[in-house]
């Protein structure tokens, strides 16, 4: 254990408490069909390969560093690492409402009716980015992935190493804290009562209840592989909080990449509530997810032996 990197404690301690909930609550693993695997793999793996393969190709063309200071060996095993714990966040996801069956959308909507005033601001904001979304129907999730492909690849060719790593883990710390928060206060979003302003989302909403519906009653033996990556889980907002951690990283270690994300953060913030993904409780939760994982991203590698330098010949 002494060896292993941060984020590869992590994926064991996220097993072992996977396993642990499945034992209690008579739970079970739960694995994708081809396509929501393509799915996952586009997402959240795709983006990792530029951080592996770009390096590579400026060290074998430039080999003017010691051979310890390109990450090649530790990349692919935190790949291996980020894999297991993106593979257990969809199961935590999945699990929440078996875990916790009580809903507590009534309760989030009362608050957002306490604050109507915040939520047509985040409607106005919305509008102004309607012509994106009559191009782009999807966007929300798209420019949402897209900073994952932006974020890995910019901060996996950097020089300080740092920045990529901190990153990676923060990220980790997200799937796996968010996705047991999910089973806390488990919500289905504010769609429940009524449409928002984008008839894509909306047709997604709908497909995604009728699956948790079915999931629900039925204890979980009415998984289907095809909606692995499907379950609802309004509470936190993760979308959010790995926007915020994007542009956390990106402001300490790229600063014109943080000028730059501001842009999505705000496109990702103001449409979780106009097309009704997420009430306003859930903004400020994933707020404090995506603290918590920087927080302890920046402690965990702080404590991280670091590898012995080796000169090259």
């Amino acid at each position: 254990m002494r060896h292993l990197l941060a984020i590869e404690k992590l994926a064991i301690a996220s097993l072992f408490i996977s396993a642990g909930l499945v034992f209690a609550f008579q739970l079970e693993f739960y694995f994708p069909s081809a396509d929501a695997f393509w799915f996952i793999f586009f997402h959240y793996f795709g983006p990792f390969l530029p951080a592996l393969a770009i390096p590579a190709v400026i060290f074998m063309c430039y080999k003017t560093k010691p051979r310890a200071e390109f990450p090649r060996g530790q990349r692919l095993r935190a790949l291996g690492a980020f894999a297991l714990i993106v593979y257990v966040h969809f199961n935590f996801k999945l699990w929440a409402q078996l875990i916790n069956p009580f809903l507590f959308d009534d309760t989030y909507m009362a608050i957002d009716e306490k604050f109507p005033f915040l939520v047509a601001f985040f409607s106005a904001m919305a509008a102004g980015f309607k012509c994106i979304l009559s191009s782009v129907p999807n966007a929300y999730h798209e420019i949402f992935a897209a900073m994952f492909l932006v974020s890995f690849t910019i901060h996996g060719v950097q020089e300080d190493r740092k920045g990529f790593d901190h990153l990676l883990l923060a990220i980790s710390l997200v799937l796996v804290f968010g996705g047991l928060s999910y089973a806390i206060a488990p919500a289905w979003g504010p769609f429940v009562y009524g449409t928002g302003d984008s008839p894509a989302a909306t047709a997604i909403q709908q497909a995604m209840a009728s699956f948790q519906q079915g999931l629900r009653e039925s204890r979980g033996a009415a998984f289907e592989p095809s909606y692995f990556v499907a379950a609802l889980g309004a509470m936190p907002s993760l979308h959010f909080a790995h926007a915020l951690v994007f542009l956390y990283f990106a402001w300490r270690y790229v600063r014109w990449l943080g000028m730059i994300y501001f842009f999505p953060v705000t496109f990702i913030m103001a449409e979780a509530i106009a097309s009704r993904w997420h009430y306003l409780v859930d903004l400020s939760a994933g707020l404090v997810v995506a603290f918590i994982g920087i927080v302890l991203a920046h402690r965990l590698l702080a404590i991280q032996p670091r590898p012995p330098v080796l000169l090259s010949s």
